[in-house]
């Protein structure tokens, strides 16, 4: 009988796309024979959703660098790797990958991570960032594979960071369909008219997911097109500044912003388009399940958003930062109905023979089955 081998994925606080996507990957490794942990800074939801899927084991983990709780983090973490005994472990997120890999050091145990984004030590002062990296560099050599969420966000670590190219892989995040119908929930329940044209984002409020420039390209389509409304879900720091914008420009009456979502996909299927603005996007997970829910696409032409969209036949790309380009293309497509099905119908198809949570998990699994040499 073959011993099932124990995985320990390690990640630091979290939510949104980086969430979503550990417990999809758990989700679908689970049917592997794997025996899976997960170690995370403490997350009730987090925990929830991987009840019945893994052993969760919380720790205090904070996002940005603080050299002294850190070390005491990474002491925990050895404790931990002494107790779980894992055969490999995985690791998302730049700030876990650091002390992860500084914890395991003197393990022999190989390590795969999982980087998500472009913005490192974002929080960080110049001198940590520089220190990070060079530490980063360092750990790399222990190393087994780093995993990369698009084909831009590889070029960035090879060029930005000084990683090793023949170590980085490509996975685009794949997801299960977003299940529900259109209608699902009444226009009226968010404050609409039935016969509203609803633009729906669905991001971190930070300044790099760029819907400061999605409430200016709206402001200007409002003034001629009075029945188009904007809802924006997400949370962040940038919330009470995004506030004060719609207040400032008068859009209080047109602009809903949902922080806490009871059921998102109800929101996506009484949507009629979805805009991405991000100025830098190591990847968009939201960009297919916009697809999945059958909404056209409108994303900027940045990082791995690219590799998702084909310009003209499965969404439409504009430049980052362009508020102007971005009324542009709301309205062309609010015109054109036509136009609506034709990147519904190709986005879809698209989704369902690269982007799948399968395709993810497969190829994930066989990274693990090249590293353990099984």
């Amino acid at each position: 009988m073959t011993l099932r081998k124990k995985v320990l994925f390690i990640i630091r606080p979290s939510a949104g796309g980086m969430q979503k996507h550990l417990v999809d990957l758990i989700s679908g490794l689970s049917q592997k024979s794997y025996c899976i942990s997960v170690i995370t800074a403490k997350n009730k939801e987090l925990r929830a959703k991987l009840d019945g899927l893994a052993d969760v084991f919380e720790i205090d983990m904070a996002d940005s660098i603080k050299p002294w709780q850190d070390l005491k983090t990474i002491k925990c973490l050895r404790g931990m790797l002494k107790n779980i005994r894992p055969d490999l472990i995985h690791i998302h997120g730049n700030k876990s990958a650091l002390l992860g890999r500084v914890a395991a050091f003197s393990f022999n145990i190989p390590i795969i991570i999982t980087i998500h984004n472009f913005m490192s030590y974002q929080n960080a002062s110049f001198l940590k960032r520089r220190l990070s990296s060079f530490i980063d560099r360092q750990l790399d050599k222990k190393t087994s594979i780093t995993i990369a969420v698009s084909h831009q966000l590889k070029k960035a670590l090879i060029e930005k960071e000084g990683l090793d190219a023949d170590k980085i892989k490509v996975i685009h995040n794949g997801i299960n369909p977003v299940l529900g119908d259109l209608g699902m929930i009444n226009k009226t329940e968010l404050g609409f008219s039935p016969n509203d044209f609803i633009i729906l984002n669905i991001g971190r409020m930070v300044s790099f997911k760029g819907q400061k420039y999605l409430v200016e390209a709206f402001l200007k389509i409002s003034k001629k097109i009075p029945k188009i409304k904007l809802v924006i879900v997400g949370s962040g720091p940038l919330e009470d500044e995004l506030r004060d914008q719609i207040k400032s420009l008068g859009l209080e009456k047109s602009v809903k912003l949902i922080t806490n979502p009871v059921d998102i996909n109800r929101i996506y299927f009484s949507s009629d388009l979805f805009v991405l603005p991000s100025i830098n996007e190591p990847f968009g997970l939201v960009v297919l399940e916009a697809m999945s829910a059958k909404l056209p696409v409108i994303a900027t032409s940045s990082g791995g958003v690219v590799e998702i969209i084909d310009n003209g036949k499965d969404g439409l790309l504009v430049p980052p930062s362009d508020s102007e380009s971005l009324a542009l293309a709301i309205e062309s497509l609010y015109k054109d109905k036509d136009l609506r099905q034709k990147l519904i119908f190709n986005a879809h198809a698209k989704l369902n023979d690269e982007f799948t949570l399968e395709i993810m998990v497969d190829k994930t699994n066989a990274i693990y089955q090249e590293v353990l040499g099984v």
